[in-house]
């Protein structure tokens, strides 16, 4: 059973690149009026907007004293903005080996492309923090409802 609050919400987050796993602009169009009508006038949505960076292939490894895991991404390109991710992890946990694979489609929505799609939905972009920072993979925008 879903549960629909009855008073709106002040504040909405759309971050952890959930935007990429969004690949059509029907569907982004969709959840942005979803988020705006749990949204009270004036309240405000924090997007993490990736970089191009973040749809690179890349091999992750990390050790603490209980194990290790490596990481391995693939970012095929379908297109200008769509990609193929797969991504093989292996890794061992207090004595246990481990591995799983994921695969899934994403996408690297421009700014200027999700901008139109949140002014479509009542949103104004009012700040752009941590933009420009590429250690972050993302610029996070501050939007507000109208």
């Amino acid at each position: 059973t879903r549960h629909h609050p009855t008073t709106p919400y002040h504040l909405a987050l759309l971050v952890f690149t959930t935007i990429s796993y969004i690949t059509t602009g029907q569907a982004l169009r969709n959840l942005l009026h979803q988020i705006a009508g749990r949204l009270q006038p004036g309240g405000y949505l924090i997007v993490d907007q990736p970089s191009r960076h973040t749809f690179t292939s890349a091999t992750l490894t990390g050790e603490n004293a209980d194990g290790f895991v490596r990481r391995h991404i693939s970012m095929q390109p379908v297109g200008r903005t769509h990609f193929h991710y797969h991504e093989q992890t292996r890794g061992n946990q207090q004595g246990t080996p481990f591995a799983f694979q994921t695969a899934l489609r994403m996408r690297y929505w421009s700014k200027h492309t999700l901008a139109t799609y949140l002014a479509s939905a009542g949103f104004t972009i009012v700040d752009e923090a941590l933009s420009g920072h590429d250690a972050s993979g993302a610029q996070y925008l501050l939007c507000q409802r109208t």
